[in-house]
């Protein structure tokens, strides 16, 4: 007999099939861009020891059926004299960053931990420094977009970021998630000092960049965990509207770029309506200020918020 077990939440149905019947529905990751991997090292959080190293035998992706985006990560990984059949497998988090260990040596970076008999490391329990090493740069980006998802964007107009304690930090690297199969972005993501902040989506947001002392604010929710439990508020920083604007579109999917005059910009700050039918009115307090642009970053619409109304101008 065929029997259907019923979950609400797909993931739970990953979860069990994978624990009971050890059975994953993988996309496995081309050879052509494992072969080209140099070695895997592996540091364990709990050890002060110098990395692991092993070979690359194989990646994989558990991928949703219902979303465009990646439930869990997978590397099998071996050792010189070790049977295929005996590769170890880890479970991975997000990739987290692409970087240059040492002169032609590039690394595809993330936390990973070692399933035992099959088993499927929590979130919690992937906490293994994991470096996927590979001579060519070029050849860590794409293991990286086919296996992670992973997308590079450029920081050349990023001042820096607020960490939420009003101090600007350098942003080292930052990259979206991009679904390869619909080519739709489903997450993203900025290190740091080697800390990963993953962040959401501006889809549905509308007032998330301020402008103050000639910079650009972008107001974000991240967290240091890719589930974006325990949110904080986090600010990116720009010179120019135009990168702002550019950046929010194309990395964090804002719809309708509107850049806001800081409150401290409007202190006594007030306005009156005068029309070739209205007589000049009553100043009013401006509450807000705000200008509308396009995706080149061409102003739309200028609007004044009074107390009692809004006019744009």
């Amino acid at each position: 007999k065929t029997v259907g077990i019923r979950f609400k939440d797909e993931d739970d149905a990953w979860r069990f099939s994978s624990e009971w019947s050890h059975f994953r529905a993988d996309v496995a990751v081309n050879l052509a861009l494992i072969t080209p991997s140099l070695r895997v090292e592996i540091r364990p959080s709990t050890s002060t020891q110098a990395a692991s190293k092993y070979t690359l035998v194989g990646a994989t992706r558990e991928r949703f059926t219902r979303e465009d985006r990646v439930r869990l990560l997978w590397l099998a990984v071996g050792s010189a004299g070790v049977k295929s059949e005996d590769k170890a497998w880890y479970a991975c988090q997000k990739v987290w960053t692409i970087a240059q260990l040492r002169a032609n040596e590039h690394t595809v970076r993330t936390r990973c931990g070692l399933s035992f008999r099959g088993d499927t490391p929590t979130m919690e329990e992937r906490t293994d420094e994991v470096d996927i090493v590979f001579e060519r740069e070029q050849d860590a980006r794409e293991f990286a977009q086919q296996w992670g998802q992973y997308v590079a964007v450029d920081l050349d107009h990023v001042e820096g970021a607020d960490l939420g304690t009003g101090e600007v930090e350098k942003v080292d690297t930052a990259a979206v998630y991009k679904d390869t199969f619909s080519d739709s972005v489903v997450g993203r993501i900025f290190t740091i000092r080697g800390s990963a902040y993953f962040c959401a989506s501006l889809k549905d947001d509308s007032d998330t960049i301020t402008y103050k002392n000639d910079r650009y604010y972008l107001k974000l929710k991240c967290s240091t965990d890719e589930r974006l439990e325990n949110v904080i508020s986090v600010k990116l920083v720009f010179k120019t509207v135009t990168a702002s604007i550019a950046f929010a579109i194309i990395w964090a999917q804002l719809d309708s770029p509107v850049v806001d005059m800081d409150a401290s910009l409007l202190t006594d700050a007030y306005a009156t309506v005068q029309g070739s039918n209205l007589r000049l009115g009553t100043p009013k307090p401006i509450l807000a200020a705000k200008l509308q642009y396009n995706i080149n970053a061409d102003i739309l619409r200028r609007t004044l918020e009074v107390t009692s109304s809004m006019m744009a101008v």
